[in-house]
């Protein structure tokens, strides 16, 4: 069995934290996400302001990639979630994939924006989204041809497109079938 990336990725409040830990779950991989890794640094090191935020989010990113390269080394698939910012990603992850002659599989969450934009907002007003993130200060939902570029699918691998906007366990069902076909295969 060769090495296999399973990346989920897309713009912040496409859904893609919902979706790779169902995944993890029913397919039993392992599962590693950018804003645990952060939140394990908010309870250590405190919570402060929105630069605060984007110090630890970016040392979250980096603590990101070397577990990608330590379990592409070590494991056979795993499931790798984070809203990926594509001009650093790609390099970052062409490089270890390269290291390891693995495989990547890119699950791309989408939504119609105005869904994201609730979901973004929801989490926050809700408390489901740990107090340190501070996302919502200088969140323009109206700036959404910027979040599509910037959080462009990746393209390192096969890219499966999974439209959240009405994700419900029958479209669920379907995608868990064709993974787990690609994910035995591999």
């Amino acid at each position: 069995m060769k090495q296999q990336l399973i990346i989920v990725h897309g713009i912040p409040g496409s859904g893609k934290t919902t979706l790779s830990r169902k995944l993890a779950h029913d397919l039993q991989l392992p599962l590693i996400g950018k804003d645990d890794i952060k939140e394990l640094y908010f309870e250590k090191l405190g919570i402060g302001d929105r630069e605060w935020s984007r110090s630890l989010g970016r040392a979250s990113v980096n603590a990101l990639f070397v577990l990608i390269d330590e379990l592409l080394a070590t494991s056979k698939q795993f499931i790798a979630e984070n809203a990926y910012y594509k001009e650093f990603a790609v390099p970052e992850i062409r490089a270890a994939l390269a290291k390891y002659n693995a495989t990547c599989l890119e699950l791309y969450c989408h939504a119609d924006p105005a869904v994201r934009t609730k979901r973004f907002i929801d989490r926050n007003e809700q408390g489901e989204r740990h107090p340190g993130h501070v996302d919502h200060q200088n969140y323009d939902p109206a700036d959404n041809a910027v979040l599509e570029e910037r959080y462009a699918p990746l393209g390192i691998g096969e890219v499966i497109m999974v439209d959240t906007t009405l994700f419900g366990d029958a479209e669920y069902q379907a995608l868990l079938d064709k993974l787990r076909q690609q994910v035995v295969a591999s």
